[in-house]
């Protein structure tokens, strides 16, 4: 009787640094892109990694076997590995060795710096893995770690990890209200949280899709931003969403969505806020003006936020302020004219035009004015 071996996984093992591959599906990273190079991660990584104090650890004091990355297999390969769990680390490891993977001059010298202070000795060649048989069986430590754990990953983070085990497992549960129980399980996030994190998932993952549809200025999205914007009624509305929990995105309007990252997101120049928006407490204003049509057209036209959102509210008491606030700028010029001993004369021309727009001003209100 021939006796079967049965391998037990995870198997502990020391794996050549050249052998072991970044999870082209990392949550970690910020974009959305399918068979990553290893040079795009490690540039990600260097950008929004935090890696130098990583490498100058790892340099000091070699890297530590109780810190094992958890691999599989490489598809097609016995010997290569795909690392799940572990790849800042082994980003860290590969710039140690090679400070030029960095793609960046002014990166590379810095890490650099940092790799000239390690003697060749220290900078590990070879590192502890755990390989498990499948990456299903990595994804619960996952779970625990990066999302209630010592680590816990950022809002996009933890949202690409939601989807990762939503698509995994989605047709291993009957009906939805099953599949989101088990995802509360495996995330301590409620059914209701995790809808509306994919749903804003789903919309940031059309809007790189689309390459933001051409709009200039964009230099980051803020994931957190378009979370929270789904928490006002009247901007999912204007997505044309069903609700906030919509995540298939059917019916999306797209101009519309255009829009929305187009005032949260394009950097405005030469202005004294970066975006239209401004900050994420104006989301609450932007809300009133997508659901008032006036409002919407004068935001449109340039109008800040902060006024246009007085269209949406009430267009006469906005006027009376607008009126009072041009008194009192016009009785601080007065005041601060009285102390002066001579002006330049170049003022003369804009108090001219200020007189005929308070005769224009007067003649359009007199032909409003109730009688």
């Amino acid at each position: 009787m021939v006796k079967q071996v049965v391998e037990e996984y995870p198997k502990p093992l020391n794996v050549d640094f050249n052998d072991l591959f970044f999870h082209e599906f990392n949550p970690r990273l910020s974009m959305r892109e399918d068979h990553l190079s290893e040079k795009d991660v490690i540039r990600w990584m260097v950008i929004h990694g935090n890696i130098l104090p990583l490498m100058e650890s790892i340099g000091m004091h070699g890297y530590s076997p109780a810190e094992p990355l958890l691999v599989v297999k490489k598809q097609g390969s016995e010997n290569q590995f795909v690392v799940v769990e572990g790849n800042r680390r082994l980003a860290a490891v590969k710039l140690l060795n090679n400070p030029a993977l960095s793609g960046s001059e002014s990166k590379a010298k810095s890490l650099v710096n940092t790799v000239s202070g390690v003697s060749e000795d220290q900078i590990p060649k070879e590192l502890p893995v755990l390989e498990y048989k499948q990456k299903e069986d990595i994804l619960p430590y996952l779970g625990f770690r990066h999302m209630t754990g010592v680590r816990p990953w950022g809002a996009m983070e933890k949202a690409r990890y939601l989807r990762q085990l939503f698509d995994l497992y989605e047709d291993n549960y009957a009906t939805q209200v099953e599949l989101f129980e088990f995802l509360q399980r495996a995330t301590s996030m409620g059914p209701r949280r995790a809808r509306k994190d994919l749903t804003s998932l789903a919309i940031y993952d059309r809007a790189n899709k689309n390459k933001y549809w051409g709009i200039k200025g964009i230099k980051s999205v803020e994931f957190s931003l378009i979370q929270t914007a789904l928490n006002y009624k009247n901007i999912v509305n204007y997505f044309n969403l069903r609700a906030s929990t919509a995540y298939d995105l059917d019916n999306l309007n797209e101009q519309h969505t255009k829009d929305f990252f187009e005032w949260c997101f394009a950097h405005v120049p030469d202005d004294k806020s970066p975006t239209r928006l401004g900050e994420s407490r104006n989301l609450r204003d932007l809300s009133k003006i997508v659901a008032n049509a006036e409002a919407l057209n004068q935001f449109k036209k340039g109008l800040p936020v902060l006024e246009a959102a007085e269209f949406a509210e009430d267009p006469i008491s906005y006027l009376a302020e607008l009126i009072l606030s041009a008194q009192r700028y016009v009785n601080d010029s007065i005041s601060a004219l009285r102390n002066l001993d001579t002006v330049e004369n170049r003022h003369s021309g804009i108090i001219d035009d200020l007189l005929n727009k308070v005769d224009e001003l007067k003649s359009v209100y007199e032909s409003k004015a109730k009688p």
